[in-house]
């Protein structure tokens, strides 16, 4: 029950994180940054390492967020496979 609602707050962390950045590149007129944060989130990973002084705020949410979504999504995934192989 504790790994899921680590994952819970980790994606909402991630989520947070992409949505704020998505309205920081829209705010900077960088449209197409926008647009493609909003399709495709890894983009905005790509946006916040770019315009690290822009985008501080996002970074606070969207780099965390990241890291311990990957840190307890791969396990659950792999968990899911061996349960999936058993039966």
């Amino acid at each position: 029950m504790g790994a899921i609602l680590a994952l819970a707050v980790s994606a909402s962390l991630l989520f947070v994180g992409v949505l704020w950045s998505a309205m920081i590149a829209l705010g900077h007129k960088h449209y197409l940054f926008g647009l493609g944060i909003l399709l495709f989130f890894p983009t905005a990973l790509v946006y916040c390492w770019c315009y690290r002084d822009e985008s501080k705020e996002a970074s606070r949410f969207l780099y965390p967020g990241f890291v311990l979504t990957t840190i307890c999504a791969v396990p659950m995934w792999w968990l899911s496979t061996q349960l999936i192989a058993v039966s």
